[in-house]
Protein backbone atom coordinates (compact mmCIF):
# COMPACT_ATOMS: atom_id res chain seq x y z
CA UNK A 1 0.00 0.00 0.00
CA UNK A 2 2.65 2.59 0.81
CA UNK A 3 4.56 1.98 -2.79
CA UNK A 4 1.74 2.72 -4.29
CA UNK A 5 0.81 5.88 -2.83
CA UNK A 6 4.66 6.48 -3.04
CA UNK A 7 4.54 6.33 -7.41
CA UNK A 8 1.38 8.54 -7.32
CA UNK A 9 2.96 11.69 -7.31
CA UNK A 10 4.95 10.76 -10.00
CA UNK A 11 2.27 9.69 -11.95
CA UNK A 12 0.37 12.96 -11.29
CA UNK A 13 3.58 14.94 -11.71
CA UNK A 14 3.94 13.01 -15.29
CA UNK A 15 0.42 13.46 -16.53
CA UNK A 16 0.36 17.19 -15.54
CA UNK A 17 3.43 18.13 -17.87
CA UNK A 18 1.85 16.13 -20.16
CA UNK A 19 -1.25 17.28 -19.62
CA UNK A 20 -0.46 21.05 -19.76
CA UNK A 21 2.62 20.75 -21.76
CA UNK A 22 1.56 19.24 -24.85
CA UNK A 23 -2.55 18.58 -24.60
CA UNK A 24 -3.11 22.65 -23.78
CA UNK A 25 0.22 24.48 -25.00
CA UNK A 26 1.17 22.56 -28.35
CA UNK A 27 3.31 23.79 -30.35
CA UNK A 28 4.68 26.50 -27.77
CA UNK A 29 5.81 24.15 -25.12
CA UNK A 30 8.00 22.22 -27.71
CA UNK A 31 10.10 25.29 -28.49
CA UNK A 32 9.87 26.36 -25.38
CA UNK A 33 13.55 25.82 -24.93
CA UNK A 34 13.97 28.82 -27.99
CA UNK A 35 11.79 31.22 -26.25
CA UNK A 36 12.94 33.91 -24.03
CA UNK A 37 12.33 34.96 -20.32
CA UNK A 38 10.82 38.52 -19.67
CA UNK A 39 12.89 41.23 -18.90
CA UNK A 40 10.64 42.76 -16.07
CA UNK A 41 7.40 41.39 -14.25
CA UNK A 42 4.32 43.22 -13.29
CA UNK A 43 3.15 42.38 -9.58
CA UNK A 44 0.30 43.69 -8.04
CA UNK A 45 -2.71 43.38 -5.28
CA UNK A 46 -5.88 42.81 -6.94
CA UNK A 47 -8.08 45.73 -8.61
CA UNK A 48 -5.06 48.01 -8.44
CA UNK A 49 -4.47 48.09 -12.44
CA UNK A 50 -1.93 46.05 -13.29
CA UNK A 51 -3.75 44.78 -16.15
CA UNK A 52 -4.58 48.05 -17.17
CA UNK A 53 -0.71 49.06 -17.61
CA UNK A 54 -0.14 45.83 -19.00
CA UNK A 55 -2.41 46.44 -21.96
CA UNK A 56 -1.16 50.04 -21.74
CA UNK A 57 2.57 48.45 -22.16
CA UNK A 58 1.68 46.30 -24.91
CA UNK A 59 0.81 48.73 -27.46
CA UNK A 60 4.36 49.93 -27.52
CA UNK A 61 6.19 48.65 -30.80
CA UNK A 62 9.30 47.47 -28.23
CA UNK A 63 7.30 45.15 -25.88
CA UNK A 64 5.86 41.71 -26.90
CA UNK A 65 3.29 40.48 -25.12
CA UNK A 66 2.79 37.12 -23.17
CA UNK A 67 0.42 34.92 -24.35
CA UNK A 68 -1.80 35.80 -21.56
CA UNK A 69 -2.14 38.92 -19.33
CA UNK A 70 -2.06 36.91 -16.07
CA UNK A 71 -0.15 34.23 -16.18
CA UNK A 72 -0.49 33.03 -12.31
CA UNK A 73 3.01 30.80 -12.90
CA UNK A 74 4.36 31.64 -9.21
CA UNK A 75 1.16 31.01 -7.38
CA UNK A 76 -0.79 27.94 -8.69
CA UNK A 77 1.34 26.82 -12.01
CA UNK A 78 4.80 26.38 -10.30
CA UNK A 79 4.45 23.12 -10.53
CA UNK A 80 4.34 22.77 -14.01
CA UNK A 81 7.88 24.12 -14.17
CA UNK A 82 10.04 26.54 -16.45
CA UNK A 83 9.80 25.06 -19.85
CA UNK A 84 5.81 25.66 -19.25
CA UNK A 85 6.62 29.37 -18.02
CA UNK A 86 8.70 30.01 -21.21
CA UNK A 87 5.97 28.56 -23.46
CA UNK A 88 4.05 31.33 -22.61
CA UNK A 89 6.68 33.97 -24.35
CA UNK A 90 8.16 34.93 -27.82
CA UNK A 91 10.76 33.07 -29.88
CA UNK A 92 14.29 34.04 -29.02
CA UNK A 93 14.23 35.38 -32.55
CA UNK A 94 11.23 37.52 -32.79
CA UNK A 95 12.84 39.13 -29.57
CA UNK A 96 15.84 39.75 -31.39
CA UNK A 97 13.81 41.71 -34.44
CA UNK A 98 12.03 43.92 -32.42
CA UNK A 99 15.30 44.86 -30.65
CA UNK A 100 17.15 45.63 -34.07
CA UNK A 101 13.89 47.25 -35.39
CA UNK A 102 13.31 49.74 -32.66
CA UNK A 103 14.07 53.53 -32.77
CA UNK A 104 13.94 54.88 -28.88
CA UNK A 105 14.93 58.37 -29.16
CA UNK A 106 16.74 59.94 -26.65
CA UNK A 107 13.80 61.50 -24.72
CA UNK A 108 11.95 58.13 -23.98
CA UNK A 109 15.50 56.61 -23.03
CA UNK A 110 15.93 59.13 -20.22
CA UNK A 111 12.25 59.48 -19.36
CA UNK A 112 12.48 58.37 -15.64
CA UNK A 113 15.92 59.84 -14.98
CA UNK A 114 14.51 63.45 -15.87
CA UNK A 115 11.07 63.47 -14.07
CA UNK A 116 11.60 65.45 -10.97
CA UNK A 117 10.21 64.18 -7.72
CA UNK A 118 8.91 66.22 -5.26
Amino acid sequence: MYQENAKFPLIKKFYQKFYYLLLKRHYYALTSSSRVLPDFIIIGTVRSGTTSLYYNMCEHPCIIPAAYDEIGFFDSNYHLGISWYKSMFTLYLESNNCKKNSKITSKCKNHFSIAKSY
